[in-house]
């Protein structure tokens, strides 16, 4: 749509009010969790304030050939914005020394306070249902 300052002059009503109303473009968020260090990650979640809830983690192969745990935000398509709107960390329950598998009752401990949030010059796509949808890939090195 284009607006010309003459159109607007020359317009009968003369005080007539334009709003112009933008929406941001909403993506799939997508972490890749890559592990490169000596903490365990026995049972990894990703959190935040919200109700937001991300799917995962699924063990992935990157292009590199590194392993990488996928969290994504699904169906749930989140707006891009210059200033964060949202802020996630990424927590662990511990297995207790005598255990195989984590506790549901073990205390969340924090491996990483404050994911990034997406760049909006990089996204992707993935298929969400019949759909074509933009997504946009984060890789966090632990």
């Amino acid at each position: 749509m284009k607006i010309h300052f003459n159109d607007v002059l020359s317009h009968p009503f003369k005080s007539t009010v334009f709003a112009i109303s933008l929406k941001a473009k909403a993506t799939q968020w997508q972490y890749y969790v890559v592990n490169k260090s000596a903490i365990v990650l026995a049972d990894p979640l990703i959190s935040g304030k919200g109700n937001i809830q991300f799917t995962g983690p699924t063990a992935v192969v990157l292009a590199t050939g590194q392993t990488a745990l996928l969290f994504t935000s699904g169906h749930e398509l989140l707006p891009l914005s210059e200033v964060p709107k949202y802020k996630f960390d990424l927590l662990h329950r511990p297995t207790a020394h005598h255990e195989t598998a984590p506790s549901k009752s073990a205390p969340v401990k924090f491996v990483l306070k404050g994911l990034p949030c997406p760049d909006p010059h990089r996204f992707g796509q993935v298929k969400i249902g019949d759909s074509q949808q933009f997504s946009s890939p984060m890789y966090v090195y632990v």
